[in-house]
């Protein structure tokens, strides 16, 4: 297992950029299609409880964004 140390309170921490969120998002729904969204969920809320917040708001972020790809109905009315 990786022993990674966890930055100090107040250190930097990196961002993942958002074009690496979409891009998990859609691999997550490419792996497990219409259960995607509960698994990453599911991800988001093991790393919370272990206290890996900033894994798991990186796993909300994803979460979101495969809600927003799994979403096929229009954003408006159609003509």
């Amino acid at each position: 297992m990786l022993n990674v140390p966890r930055p100090q309170e107040g250190a930097f921490r990196p961002v993942i950029p958002e074009i690496d969120i979409w891009r998990a998002a859609n691999l997550m729904l490419k792996r497990y299609g219409e259960k995607a969204l509960e698994e990453s969920a599911k991800r988001a809320e093991k790393l919370a409880a272990d206290e890996g917040y900033d894994g798991a708001g990186t796993w909300r972020r994803i979460a979101d964004a495969v809600a927003q790809l799994a979403n096929t109905t229009p954003a408006g009315p159609v003509h």
